[in-house]
C-alpha cells in the first residue's frame, strides 16, 4: 500500500499550535502509513511528538515563527 503525506499548517489553528499538534500526533497514532509535514515553531513541535514518543522519521517539520493575520 502507498504511504500517504499530509501538510498541517500548526499556526492556523483557531486555539494555538498546541491544539494543531496534538491532532498531529492523534493522526500519526491511528494511521501507520500516514507521513506528515508540521509546518510551525519546530522546537515546540519536536518537544511534543518527543512526548509521546512518535516516531520522528514519519514527520517532516517545517519552520515557521509569523503568522499572517487579516
Amino acid at each position: 500500500m502507498m504511504n500517504k503525506k499530509v501538510i498541517i499548517d500548526c499556526l492556523g489553528c483557531d486555539d494555538g499550535p498546541l491544539m494543531a499538534i496534538k491532532g498531529a500526533i492523534m493522526l500519526l497514532n491511528e494511521d501507520k502509513e500516514i507521513n506528515l509535514v508540521l509546518v510551525g515553531p519546530t522546537e515546540l513541535i519536536k518537544e511534543e511528538l518527543t512526548k509521546a514518543e512518535i516516531d520522528l522519521s514519519r514527520v517532516e517539520i517545517l519552520e515557521a515563527e509569523e503568522t499572517i493575520t487579516n
